[in-house]
């Protein structure tokens, strides 16, 4: 199914192509939409590059037998088993992992959290606050997790040595609670700061109350991190960013964080 899904996607991109080629119907609203995607690429390269690798790493997947598949995943989580051997290696590379079923899901936090952060924190503040949730996030849960399955909050059935635990939701979810402070009215910024961690509890029965804890304590060291608001440079961006992002920003693309 995967494996059809992208076959499609490849066509339905070459058509365009060949539509624009010719001149025929839509070609300008086509050729106007690309013009938006290479300045949006421009302003936002890093997440653009974090998009593309998770992206790769998930289309690697496709075709592989689901056994293996989930060998490799397995490899690149932050379970008990592989933190113990490689904690380093866990601790990042699980933030660039993703089952091709998710490839939507990043793609909208690329869009609306990561592309938008990287215009207000810079090329370096963005990855640096992505990485940094995710990995406490999931050294957190991954500390956590035998005094919550021994008071039961977690049940046994829970394979913490070799579970697949990969995603950008921690990461994600980190720099989406500080964007919260981009909300210029504090009624409006506190609603969001009190609706966030609703929307995240609202998910449980999706990703299961291991994986909704960790989307928690991402949310929560977001708000933890409003430090970072105050760094000069950060400051200086904040009075020209904007939500909502507009080509000619990106001929005043976000400088490196000093």
């Amino acid at each position: 199914m995967d494996l059809l899904i992208t076959a499609v996607a490849v066509a339905v991109f070459c058509a365009a192509g060949w539509n624009v080629r010719r001149g025929g119907p839509g070609a300008d609203r086509t050729l106007a939409l690309a013009r938006y995607a290479r300045a949006w690429l421009r302003a936002c390269p890093v997440a653009s590059l974090m998009w593309l690798i998770v992206c790769a790493n998930a289309i690697m997947l496709i075709g592989l037998p689901d056994r293996l598949a989930t060998e490799v995943l397995r490899v690149h989580s932050t379970n008990l088993g592989q933190f113990a051997a490689r904690p380093l290696q866990s601790l990042i590379t699980s933030a660039l992992w993703i089952e091709p079923i998710d490839i939507v899901f990043a793609t909208l936090m690329t869009l609306l959290v990561l592309g938008p952060a990287e215009r207000w924190l810079g090329h370096v503040g963005m990855p640096a606050v992505y990485f940094a949730g995710s990995a406490t996030a999931s050294l957190v849960s991954v500390l956590s997790a035998n005094r919550l399955l021994a008071h039961g909050v977690i049940t046994d059935d829970l394979d913490l040595q070799g579970m697949v635990d990969v995603g950008v939701s921690y990461g994600s979810l980190c720099v989406a609670g500080l964007l919260v402070y981009r909300i210029p009215p504090w009624r409006w910024r506190i609603a969001a700061m009190i609706a966030l961690p609703v929307l995240v509890n609202v998910t449980m029965p999706f990703f299961g109350l291991y994986a909704t804890l960790g989307h928690l304590r991402a949310v929560i060291l977001g708000y933890l991190l409003w430090p970072v608001t105050r760094i000069p440079a950060v400051r200086r961006r904040a009075t020209t960013w904007r939500w909502r992002f507009r080509p000619a920003e990106s001929a005043a693309s976000p400088a490196p964080d000093k």
